[in-house]
């Protein structure tokens, strides 16, 4: 695939002009390399140019990285750990709006997979984050932690959480290309099988997801929670080390700064 052009801030790239941030500097942020990865997939110059913005950088880190992506693998291993004893429970009985959220999911792992066979990352990336958002709607719609208060709901709980595990380990799989360390660590958290930690399972499924973690299953060490946990999460004994860190404002200044000609 030919690509466009990357601008940076609105000019062009020049290493002679102390003018973007190149691979022998992007070091001196402090940002982990996977982030790097993350974004520049993200903007990725496929069909047009492209522009670098480092506000850009920290609105798609605080949005999609913490509070989209990082949230919806957190929530539903963390209740699984508190609730569940960390094991999947029975998730036979589904109910209509898991049937279509489960659908709907398909529906995205195909056009991602469709990307990925044509080289289009940055699509491909999008429709990844398209499947967590999905799976932060479904949380928030079926709410679990309401559901386990009450003996006769305890079991739509299981089944709402067992559901959300399955596919935070499918989103390890298909975050594997982007970044890697991140797709370790939901692997291990997750204890998912060496067998299943790539895309050939799915592909042999017709495209369609597949039951990473089966009832029984006994999911790893939890060992992260969000910097901004939902509700039922409030006081969970489990030492915080998240894995994305917040780019605040200050940071973006001194960035613009380092890395201009001005």
């Amino acid at each position: 695939m030919l690509l466009d052009y990357l601008n940076y801030e609105g000019k062009k790239f020049s290493k002679s002009r102390s003018v973007g941030v190149f691979g022998d500097n992007a070091r001196e942020t402090g940002i982990a390399s996977n982030i790097w990865r993350f974004y520049l997939a993200y903007i990725r110059p496929e069909n047009q140019d492209s522009t670098f913005s480092w506000e850009d950088f920290a609105t798609k880190n605080n949005s999609e990285l913490l509070n989209n992506l990082g949230n919806f693998i957190n929530r539903p291993l963390n209740f699984l750990a508190k609730f569940f004893s960390s094991v999947i429970p029975n998730m036979t009985n589904m109910q209509p709006d898991d049937v279509t959220f489960l659908a709907r999911v398909n529906g995205i792992l195909k056009k991602y997979l469709t990307c990925m066979e044509h080289c289009q990352l940055r699509d491909g990336l999008r429709h990844l984050l398209s499947i967590s958002h999905l799976g932060n709607g479904y949380l928030q719609t079926q709410k679990p932690w309401v559901l386990f208060k009450s003996v006769d709901t305890v079991e739509r709980a299981g089944v709402v959480t067992g559901i959300a595990c399955n596919i935070a380990a499918l989103l390890g799989v298909l975050l594997r290309p982007f970044m890697p360390s991140f797709s370790d660590e939901i692997f291990k958290q997750c204890n998912v099988p060496p067998r299943l930690r790539n895309l050939i399972p799915i592909v042999r499924n017709d495209g369609y997801t597949i039951c990473f973690l089966p009832q029984g299953h006994r999911i790893g060490e939890v060992s992260y929670v969000d910097t901004t946990p939902p509700h039922f999460l409030t006081g969970l004994p489990i030492v915080p080390a998240p894995l994305f860190k917040r780019i605040e404002p200050e940071d973006v200044k001194r960035f613009q700064k380092m890395y201009s000609s001005e």
